[in-house]
């Protein structure tokens, strides 16, 4: 019989709520796709990391930039690329100031 398969609750609107959230913060991700990677141009990387080329040349030779080719001309750097350098350009601006 159905009523076998039935179980009733009462539930505090604040209790629904956190049931609600716990679940869409652990499910929800998993079936978001990724957030996409976009490509940069030199210029679009200059904002971005508030320098001229020529330092954007110097980071990517020291190793803070990793660049992406697309042919023999266009060079484009990722967003994951940028935020990383970001991160290493703080800790090299401090270590020459100390």
């Amino acid at each position: 019989m159905i009523q076998d398969d039935l179980f009733l609750a009462t539930l505090k609107v604040a209790d629904l709520k956190k049931i609600f959230s716990e679940l869409l913060n652990s499910e929800l991700p998993k079936h978001l796709p990724p957030p996409k990677d976009e490509l940069n141009t030199k210029a679009e990387t200059c904002i971005k990391l508030r320098c001229s080329i020529p330092t954007l040349n110097r980071y990517e030779t020291l190793g803070y930039l990793e660049r992406t080719q697309l042919g023999t001309r266009k060079v484009f750097f990722r967003d994951s690329e940028i935020n990383k350098a970001l991160k290493s350009i703080k800790r090299y601006a401090r270590s020459r100031t100390a």
